[in-house]
């Protein structure tokens, strides 16, 4: 499979400038990638050669970059199974793990291959995989934590059978707020696949409960169960989150009577809610709202300018009544159900009103979630919702469709006309 953080746009962020203040180079000055983390001080750079690396790393309070010299394909943090891989805790995003693989970790409930606990920290271009956890982030847990996760490719991380219930985050867990009301952590550029979590756990690919303001864009979340809830994302508790941009395919909740194969929320009374704009989910899987499960005093929620079609005759996006008569704000939104209901529940009559209909988008192929020409979602969206300047192929986000000399956005994930990283097909490039 080839990495995908390779293949997505990259974001061009601002770290604080700072020098190199001196290089720890891994074996030649240590022996092990602890003892040079131990040896250095802010500002400094770790750096490692190919190998294995049978260690549990911790970072705290330490501003540094522990990056290898030739990237994930050919060193490894391997944790077997002792702890979380990495620990790291009250750095902040000048703190730089880049360029691994970190495999075999498993965390004592918090955390199985990298746990972020407080501060932040900026995890970029690594591959997670085969982690297991208990409960909360099986791949990576951030706790209380503003951090950056960046064109990761994180795989195949569950549980490790001894979690008591409770929890979530096959991919990815984030439980608590970070310091900055304003910003929160960032989820950018991954592909999240192949992820699980059991027991009455939720979040298949990404968990979030409590969080705030937790910024999710631009990543491919495919493949990924949960027993109930939210196969994809699920989210509870106070969620301000902002979810643009994303590809979300093939999720599965997996008991009967489950809900939000692709999304999951339940917010709580004096809380916003999730804003959902731009996404494509296909393909998801589960009773009750197949595509999308929203409930809760959801009423300031926003769903606006997705693409979502579902793979069975379930609902395709539906609204819960619990404690709460209303529905979200759904406007401009494609709601495609070839053998099902569209819209369900609070939401039922949402269909032909506020811009939203329930046509064929007309992708290019089968798992090619780009637009063909003529597609009917093509310059319909809602340029007042958008945030994000790039769709995810890297594309200028708003532009001329259709050719009327009007720049709209369109629905979905996907701006026409433009090359595309699947242009073989997402099958072949997330490799399932």
């Amino acid at each position: 499979m080839k990495y995908i953080w390779s293949l997505l746009p990259v974001c061009l962020l601002a770290f604080p400038a700072c020098g190199i203040s001196a290089t720890r180079n891994v074996p030649a000055d240590y022996p092990t990638i602890q003892q040079a983390i131990e040896a250095s001080a802010s500002g400094d750079l770790v750096r490692v050669a190919p190998g294995a690396y049978y260690e549990q790393l911790l970072i705290d309070g330490r501003d540094i970059t522990l990056e290898s010299e030739q990237g994930p394909a050919t060193t490894t943090i391997d944790a077997t199974y002792l702890d979380a891989a990495l620990t790291i805790t009250n750095c902040t995003r000048a703190m730089v793990v880049r360029g691994f693989t970190i495999t075999r970790g498993r965390g004592s409930f918090l955390g199985g291959g990298i746990y972020v606990q407080g501060g932040s920290a900026s995890i970029i271009g690594n591959r997670i995989q085969g982690n297991l956890g208990q409960g909360f982030g099986n791949g990576i847990m951030l706790q209380n934590s503003d951090a950056l996760v960046l064109d990761n490719i994180i795989v195949d991380n569950a549980n490790d059978g001894q979690s008591s219930g409770g929890g979530g985050g096959g991919g990815i867990g984030v439980l608590g707020a970070g310091n900055c009301p304003t910003c929160g952590a960032e989820i950018r550029g991954n592909l999240i696949s192949g992820n699980s979590v059991d027991d009455f756990i939720w979040g298949g690919g990404i968990y979030l409960n409590g969080s705030g303001p937790t910024v999710i864009v631009g990543n491919v979340i495919a493949h990924n169960t949960a027993p109930q809830e939210g196969a994809g994302i699920a989210m509870i508790n106070s969620v301000d989150a902002r979810i643009e941009n994303n590809l979300l395919v093939g999720n599965e909740v997996l008991q009967s009577g489950g809900t939000g194969g692709g999304v999951y929320w339940l917010v709580p009374s004096g809380s916003r809610g999730p804003f959902l704009v731009g996404n494509t989910l296909v393909d998801n899987i589960a009773d009750f709202g197949s595509g999308v499960y929203a409930d809760g005093f959801d009423v300031a929620a926003r769903m606006a300018n997705n693409v979502i079609v579902s793979a069975t005759s379930a609902s395709t996006v539906e609204c819960g009544a619990f404690n709460d008569a209303h529905s979200p704000i759904i406007m401009n939104n494609d709601v495609y159900a070839p053998s099902g209901t569209p819209y369900a529940g609070l939401c039922a009559s949402v269909d032909g009103t506020a811009g939203n209909f329930a046509v064929d988008p007309l992708f290019v192929a089968a798992g090619d979630y780009r637009l063909q020409p003529g597609s009917p979602v093509i310059d319909m969206g809602l340029d007042a919702f958008v945030a994000e300047p790039l769709d995810l192929d890297g594309r200028s986000r708003i532009f001329d469709g259709d050719g009327d000399a009007t720049a709209t956005v369109d629905m979905g994930a996907f701006e026409y006309p433009g090359d595309s990283i699947f242009a073989n097909g997402f099958e072949q490039v997330a490799g399932r």
